[in-house]
């Protein structure tokens, strides 16, 4: 039976109020979940609804920033008001609804001979110019498939009347989507399906938009002691006049829903089922019909000493009431002074618009000075950059605020922001220090301070210590971070490390000189998996800088570091520098796909056998002489000017990514190394540019790593790597970037020479 429940109203209810647009999480690249504006795992979350906001991030969800000035002003949240402001709009809903659709399938083919329907009940239903509204929901379907098993379970399923109940609830199904399909006789049938089929033609026409026709129908119910639908007949009878008021929104038809929704109300409990949804529906009348007396009670509900447990709904429809008005709660102006900007994110190629910041900036910094509230002062620092009149003074008071005041830590990681370029780094490593000692940070928070912290390492030790963050979602079921799997539109992520390397400390490590890089490969304290990211990419750097003793030390390192290719490290290592030895290394960039010399430049870990390496190969050049300078390398495409350190999510100032001072040092080595590292352009891989040009052949001073492995294994037939390493050719031409039809060229040199070998066999075809 289509039964209509209190989740039914509500459900409805925030899709009309709640709904809004997905957010996205950067240009170009989705960086790993180290920070999270919902605030993250659930201890995260009790430590902030009992007082604790940590770092406030400007372009948090509105309801959070709702909470966190309650919280910054010395008011209460509470878990069970904070769970619901922090839910995002309708995901478990939408969850919910396709998991009872699912039941009501299973439960339509227990039925011999059930009629085919369309297996989506379509609960939308059309208004015209591609638009739709929400009009049933998983609620009701889900009381269908309780009611038919019911009905089975009584009669039987070849029961002719049970067939006809079902004919009946894929009728009222259908008007989801306004659809008007007639319901069958019911001549002669037994008095139970009579019941039940005066219930279905109520709830048809509900869903036919015939609200009065619906409401004399559940009313009717409601006074018929035998009905099996008695009990929730007034609350149906209330839902249908509450549809019909807001549709015709007219005095008569207000009355008539406020009449029989008071009745409910005042009813003794147990009298009437849903009798609790009379006070939240009586809501939804005044928020359409008296918003303005809506809008006066809302307002104290919400400024209130405590919090109702339903103010999540109290907050939307709050937001909705007052969006555009002058005369709105102050703390929707400190949200909106917190937003200020563009809603994309900043990006390299395009020019800061101060039009935008400039105002806001002086308001917040106004509203400061006025009234010496702290969650102005935040608001104030998230606008500001260095340069700006108002920063000298906003850096004054923000050491001032104290560390046991709730705008401690927002206020020191937007102070230290603002004073990265001009503070000395020993200074603000103490700081940051400090903070980093403190045992209530979240993992948001802590992630935060670490990316600042990164960037004034002291030396490689120091940003080896640094670098990894804790990953935010890596549990096994969704209910552990729902916040990021929404955010993101994608499933959590199972089976991955619990640590990270973001796309900013990425970018540093790819900026930092081999040297260097291999120090920082050996530092103590990096996990496993980071460390052989580090490593492996360190080799492929030192294979194309031919350095023959870097390249020997990282591929005995890389022997327990990545035992599936054990054999060739070792080769690799005890092989003396020249053709063989270059042989050897080649093979393996043949066997990696996934290899780089960048982190940041389509790497994938190789993990498993070889055979389950993944990845796309790029046409690896080695340079015989460094190669003109890049316009952009691949490290740096898209991130000049891009807050990395919050994503931009912590506001509108900008905090550029600055390299530690031993890095800055090995600059002038990393850009001569840069010069030997080059790629051809290929599918799945970055082109290195010239002069704003791709290359649209071998540079000169360069050759290909494809080529010299196709020409040693022609000159060395009997040498059992030969087949192996065309075989690899053969794999690289299908997912990556061959070199002048090399794949091709392999294909017929090994079936030609190895008709007989198992690499031939596992080769059947070529792909240029």
């Amino acid at each position: 039976m289509a039964q209509l429940t209190v989740r039914s109203l509500l459900t409805a209810l925030a899709v009309l109020a709640l709904a809004g647009p997905a957010q996205a999480s950067g240009d170009g690249f989705i960086a790993p979940p180290v920070l999270d504006v919902f605030g993250g795992p659930p201890g995260d979350q009790a430590r902030f609804f009992a007082g604790q906001p940590g770092v406030i991030m400007a372009k948090a969800p509105e309801a959070r920033l709702f909470m966190a000035w309650r919280l910054l002003h010395g008011q209460t949240v509470g878990a069970t008001a904070g769970a619901g402001l922090s839910m995002p709009c309708c995901d478990p809903a939408v969850d919910r609804d396709y998991q009872a659709l699912v039941a009501w399938q299973a439960a339509r083919k227990l039925v011999p001979g059930a009629p085919s329907n369309d297996p989506w009940v379509r609960m939308d239903r059309p208004l015209g110019s591609g638009e739709s509204r929400p009009n049933c929901f998983g609620s009701a379907l889900e009381g269908a498939s309780v009611t038919l098993k019911a009905r089975i379970a009584r009669w039987g399923a070849a029961d002719p009347a049970v067939r006809t109940w079902l004919a009946g609830q894929d009728a009222v199904f259908e008007a989801c989507a306004g659809n008007r399909v007639p319901l069958p006789s019911l001549a002669g049938a037994p008095d139970w399906l009579l019941k039940d089929g005066a219930y279905q033609a109520a709830a048809q026409q509900l869903y036919l938009g015939d609200n009065l026709g619906a409401a004399q129908g559940f009313a009717a119910i409601s006074r018929d002691a035998a009905s099996p639908w008695r009990r929730p007949g007034l609350y149906l009878t209330a839902r249908a006049l509450l549809r019909d008021a807001l549709a015709r929104r007219t005095p008569v038809a207000e009355a008539s829903a406020r009449k029989v929704l008071e009745t409910l109300a005042a009813s003794p409990p147990g009298s009437w089922a849903y009798r609790e949804a009379a006070a939240p529906m009586l809501r939804t009348l005044d928020y359409y019909l008296k918003p303005d007396l809506r809008r006066g009670q809302l307002k104290t509900a919400l400024e209130g000493p405590t919090l109702r447990a339903d103010a999540a709904a109290d907050f939307r429809d709050y937001l909705g009431l007052s969006f555009k008005r002058a005369d709105r709660s102050e703390v929707f102006d400190w949200i909106a002074a917190l937003e200020s900007g563009p809603s994309e994110p900043r990006r390299w190629d395009i020019p800061d618009d101060r039009a935008w910041r400039a105002p806001a900036l002086a308001k917040a910094a106004v509203r400061w000075s006025v009234g010496q509230d702290p969650a102005w002062l935040i608001a104030a620092l998230s606008l500001a950059e260095p340069a700006d009149r108002q920063t000298a003074a906003l850096l004054i008071a923000a050491h001032k605020i104290a560390p046991d005041s709730p705008a401690y830590l927002t206020v020191v990681w937007q102070m230290t922001r603002l004073e990265m370029a001009s503070v000395p780094a020993a200074k603000l490593r103490a700081r940051l220090d400090g903070v980093l000692k403190r045992t209530d940070l979240s993992a948001t928070d802590r992630n935060l301070f670490l990316g600042e912290r990164l960037q004034v390492a002291a030396d490689v030790a120091d940003f080896a210590r640094l670098a990894p963050r804790q990953r935010l979602c890596i549990a096994e079921t969704v209910d552990a971070c729902p916040r990021y799997a929404w955010l993101m539109g994608e499933g959590v992520e199972t089976g991955v490390d619990p640590q990270t390397l973001t796309w900013a400390t990425q970018q540093l490590i790819d900026r930092t000189p081999l040297a260097d890089r291999m120090a920082l490969g050996e530092a103590p304290g990096l996990p496993a998996p980071l460390r052989l990211d580090i490593t492996l990419t360190n080799w492929a750097r030192a294979v194309q800088l031919q350095d023959n003793a870097a390249i020997d030390r990282l591929s005995m390192r890389l022997v327990t570091r990545l035992p599936a290719l054990a054999a060739d490290w070792r080769r690799i290592a005890a092989t003396p520098p020249g053709p063989d030895k270059r042989f050897a290394e080649f093979l393996v960039l043949a066997k990696t796909p996934g290899l780089r010399s960048d982190l940041t430049s389509a790497y994938v870990r190789p993990e498993g056998t070889v055979r389950q390496f993944q990845g796309f190969w790029p046409d690896w050049l080695i340079a015989t002489k460094p190669l003109p300078p890049a316009t952009k390398g691949p490290s740096w495409w898209g991130f000049e000017g891009v807050d990395q350190t919050c994503e931009d999510r912590c506001g509108a100032g900008a905090f550029p990514l600055a390299a530690p001072a031993f890095i800055q040092a090995g600059a002038a080595r990393m850009a001569r190394e840069r010069g030997y590292f080059a790629y051809l352009r290929g599918e799945e891989t970055d082109e290195r540019i010239t002069n704003g040009k791709p290359y649209a052949a071998t540079p000169p001073g360069a050759v290909s790593a494809w080529e010299e492995v196709l020409g040693w294994a022609r000159a060395h037939p009997d040498d059992p790597r030969s087949p192996e390493a065309l075989y690899w050719l053969i794999r690289v031409s299908r997912k990556g970037a061959s070199h002048d039809g090399s794949g091709q060229r392999a294909f017929r040199l090994l079936h030609s020479r190895y008709p007989g070998s198992d690499w031939t066999r596992r080769s059947p075809y070529y792909y240029d």
